[in-house]
């Protein structure tokens, strides 16, 4: 071994903790951050349940055309998909794996996981843990109580309206994502990002925004985020058990990104939020607060809480979509790398697409619109 890497590795040794951004910055698996979940250590995990299979639709009871369904497996499967599922009327109609995945593969979701901290939330409020979303963020952060982030309300952090410091390059080490990302002290990353503007004047995507409500989750609840997700979202929906990214060992969970879970398990989210929040007879997650989730916020009309809205598409502002969705009520679970979940609950139609970035020329309305217009060429209309 050439002498510099070797007192590389000696270096990296001997400092444990406090090399930890350096050990993972030069170790990252850019070429496949998403599939190569055996990266991400240490890791917790997500108690849920012996999954049962999820319904299957009979070949010949199947409602979606299949020459829709094979341009749309055609689009995902040239496009670095690992996984396709396609749901619809609460039955699977298609699920496929390539480059490896199966059933029981959990890569990592990335921004996906915005989406389930922000149900958390909404399943805390309904059990009294947490106030109106026009209480200040303070209130559970009183690191904030003497600067100008006391006027960061809940509402804010959920919005992505917070006014908070956006430094998102990756490739700066020194950048407040980086320190997120890679470093082993992710609270007190989190909660010395500073203020850059007044609250509530602009959207800005901001993965602190998510990482600060899940601290808030654990002060007000007293358990770990992982176990507050098992016995609240994940066992209750029936999934198998999933992992969440640690900083360090036994320390905090990045809840911005990095929920390791399965397709089939994403699909359970996805019929989660397609039936308002009940998972068969029990409603786990309040149906108000899904509503709430689903609906455009006041800066960006494209954003819910953690979730991207097709009813408002914006058309040269999102790249990746090059039309309108022909349901107006889709919503997706968006995570880096094209990781899906496009949910449209007036076709009753889920789709989870997860694996390698896609490209380019990936399109977000490509596999919703061919699969919605196929629908609604050969099913009733949907009801208003």
């Amino acid at each position: 071994m050439p002498r510099p890497v070797t007192a590389l590795l000696l270096l990296l040794l001997s400092c444990q903790a406090g090399c930890t951004h350096m050990f993972r910055a030069l170790t990252y698996p850019f070429d496949d951050p998403v599939m190569d979940a055996a990266w991400y250590e240490p890791t917790e995990r997500v108690r849920g349940r012996r999954a049962q299979p999820l319904p299957r639709a009979a070949r010949g009871a199947r409602r979606v055309p299949t020459a829709a369904l094979v341009r749309a497996v055609r689009y995902a499967r040239d496009r670095g998909a690992c996984a396709l599922l396609v749901l619809h009327r609460r039955q699977v109609v298609f699920e496929q794996y390539w480059c490896g995945a199966g059933a029981a593969t959990r890569p990592n979701a990335m921004s996906m996981a915005k989406a389930v901290t922000a149900l958390l939330v909404g399943i805390a409020r309904a059990e009294g843990k947490l106030g109106p979303l026009s209480t200040p963020a303070a209130r559970y952060l009183p690191e904030w109580s003497g600067d100008e982030r006391r006027r960061i309300t809940l509402e804010h952090l959920l919005t992505m309206a917070t006014g908070l410091r956006n430094s998102n390059n990756p490739l700066n080490p020194m950048s407040d994502i980086a320190r997120l990302h890679l470093g082993h002290d992710v609270p007190a990353t989190a909660l010395g990002v500073p203020a850059a503007r007044p609250p509530g004047q602009r959207f800005e995507y901001n993965n602190v925004n998510t990482q600060l409500l899940a601290l808030i989750l654990e002060r007000v609840t007293g358990q770990r985020f992982a176990r507050y997700l098992s016995t609240r979202l994940w066992a209750p929906l029936g999934a198998s058990h999933a992992r969440v990214w640690l900083d360090v060992p036994g320390g905090t969970a990045k809840t911005y990104c990095c929920l390791f879970a399965t397709a089939r398990d994403w699909a359970r989210v996805g019929l989660l939020l397609m039936d308002r929040g009940r998972v068969g007879a029990r409603q786990v997650v309040p149906a108000d607060w899904v509503a709430r989730m689903t609906a455009p916020s006041a800066l960006e009309p494209s954003f819910g809480y953690g979730l991207w809205l097709g009813r408002s598409w914006t058309g040269p502002r999102r790249r990746d979509w090059s039309e309108p969705f022909v349901a107006p009520d889709t919503v997706m679970l968006v995570g880096q790398g094209e990781q899906r979940v496009f949910v449209v609950p007036s076709r009753e139609l889920v789709v989870v697409r997860l694996g390698r970035e896609a490209g380019p020329d990936w399109d977000d309305t490509v596999i919703p619109n061919t699969l919605v217009r196929a629908l609604d060429r050969t099913c009733a209309p949907p009801a208003p």
